[in-house]
């Protein structure tokens, strides 16, 4: 059976910020066995930055070499030290028994020396390894409850903002131009533009993701350039790190700590309250379409990709008015003395509910409905109405109601661990606060989105050079739902008396 010297190789980083890079290590074992093993053959076995602190951080390569020892194919290993390999006691002891069972009695080192696995010295070792693990645990965990009492920003850096230090303290600094880059996003979610475009437009401006990811080398360590600092390049901002961005609690000046948001960061704020809720509502909240049946459909508000995105009454605005599903938009081949074409048609399909009971054609569909719009939006009731934001009050109340839910969390959390709430009291309040924060949603994602910004002469001016995401939410902001009736017998034309539009009340 073939065996090998084994080399374990795990990037550390000491209290000074020094670090030991894998390949350091690799070239260190290779030294180490060609000199006391020259007739072994050696195998390289590489975590790279992942903790042996942790017993519930999967090391692929340790459990390979754990394996490896099992099937007898490992004669010595190597490691620069015995916590390289283990820190916990428990998985020590496990590790050690596997080693004596396949005849391995000796840990090669070079800080530690040879270790004799069975000798109580290497079980002393780690355990006072394992006590001092959890000794730094309690360490860190005191530090970062004292940060976040303060209000200090967590290690990571969100987008629009830098670490910064005022008075002895760290913060946030907001950087101007990703601030204002925030908030247009966070208005276009709200306003119904889709992520992926949302990202694209970012992108287009000259916008990267917050963070730099380092380039590595085959063993997984950083590439460093000429000067000795490692070699990054940007993130590409996408759909999701666009709905991180926005959503984030930092954004608002909230401090998160253990997944909790625990009071005021002391960092001022990109986004306002009431716009960061409606953002946080927009991206989680579903719309449901009601048929006659009573059945409800959940369409999403904001979704990355798919051909309804071609479509801007799909969606849910839409329905047949026989069965009232909601309409799918696709291509339908049509057949003339010229032969055959294909058309955008919206169907009365029975993956959304129908019942196939009719389809129109969408592009004339579409441009009915626009012109409709444009000529009631130039009405002097609603300009008027537009000047003025009828619903503020009420997301403004809506707002408030989050904020409460969100700041009673924390507080329902320490209670429990102070064991003044039992198990069950703490689950049921937590069901509580659920139930109330789905209701606030629900009624917060139903109120039209305010209409300060809206312009009708400016619509009307820039409609055919709109985005997709821009007609669609000017459309779900004053059409609450379009009908479409079915086709008088006989007729080879686009029939606009067939379609019915219900406007929402301003």
């Amino acid at each position: 059976m073939d065996k090998w010297l084994a080399l374990y190789c795990r990037a550390s980083q000491d209290k000074r910020g020094f670090r030991e890079s894998v390949g350091d290590q690799e070239t260190w074992g290779r030294a180490y066995g060609a000199k006391h093993f020259p007739d072994l053959p050696i195998k390289v076995y590489i975590d790279n930055d992942l903790s042996a602190a942790d017993p519930t951080v999967f090391r692929p390569d340790f459990e390979r070499l754990r394996e490896d020892v099992r099937m007898g194919h490992v004669a010595q290993i190597w490691s620069v030290e015995q916590y390289r390999l283990v820190r916990q006691e428990v998985e020590w002891f496990s590790f050690a028994a596997e080693l004596v069972e396949a005849d391995i009695i000796r840990l090669h080192t070079d800080r530690d020396g040879v270790i004799l696995v069975d000798d109580d010295v290497a079980g002393i070792k780690a355990v006072l390894g394992g006590g001092e693990v959890r000794r730094q645990k309690k360490r860190l965990k005191s530090r970062q409850d004292a940060q976040a009492a303060k209000g200090w920003p967590a290690g990571s850096r969100p987008f629009g903002y830098v670490h910064a230090r005022v008075k002895g303290e760290r913060t946030y600094k907001v950087v101007p131009e990703q601030a204002e880059a925030l908030r247009w996003a966070a208005g276009a979610v709200v306003d119904g533009w889709s992520l992926t475009n949302i990202a694209a437009e970012l992108t287009a401006r000259g916008f990267e993701g917050a963070h730099r990811k380092h380039v590595k080398d085959e063993h997984g360590d950083d590439v460093l350039d000429e000067d000795g600092n490692p070699v990054t390049l940007p993130t590409v901002i996408n759909a999701a790190s666009v709905k991180r961005m926005v959503s984030n609690p930092s954004v608002a000046g909230w401090r998160v700590h253990r997944g909790q948001i625990s009071g005021r960061g002391n960092w001022e704020p990109i986004l306002t309250e009431s716009l960061w809720q409606q953002v946080r509502t927009k991206l989680s909240a579903p719309r449901t379409v009601r048929t006659k049946a009573g059945k409800q459909y959940p369409v999403k508000t904001t979704r990355p990709g798919g051909t309804a995105r071609r479509y801007e009454l799909s969606g849910g605005t839409i329905t047949c008015g026989k069965c009232e599903a909601p309409l799918v938009g696709s291509l339908k081949q049509l057949r003339n003395k010229k032969g055959v074409r294909s058309v955008p048609y919206y169907f009365c399909h029975p993956m959304n509910g129908g019942r196939s009971c009719m389809g129109i054609m969408a592009k004339l569909t579409e441009k009915y409905v626009a012109a409709r719009l444009i000529k009631e939006l130039n009405k002097p009731a609603v300009k008027a109405a537009l000047a003025k934001d009828n619903h503020a009050e009420k997301r403004d109340e809506l707002t408030a109601e989050l904020v409460r839910i969100d700041g009673q969390r924390p507080k329902l959390a320490k209670a429990w661990a102070a064991d003044a709430l039992s198990d069950a009291e703490w689950l049921a309040a937590r069901e509580e606060l659920d139930e109330r924060e789905a209701a606030a949603r629900a009624e917060l994602v139903a109120l039209p989105a305010p209409t300060r910004r809206v312009d009708p002469a400016l619509i009307a001016d820039g409609w055919d050079e709109m985005t997709l995401d821009e007609r669609r939410e000017i459309i779900s902001m004053f059409v609450e739902n379009v009908t479409i009736l079915p086709a008088r017998p006989g007729l080879q034309r686009f029939d606009s008396d067939r379609v019915k539009i219900k406007w929402r009340e301003l």
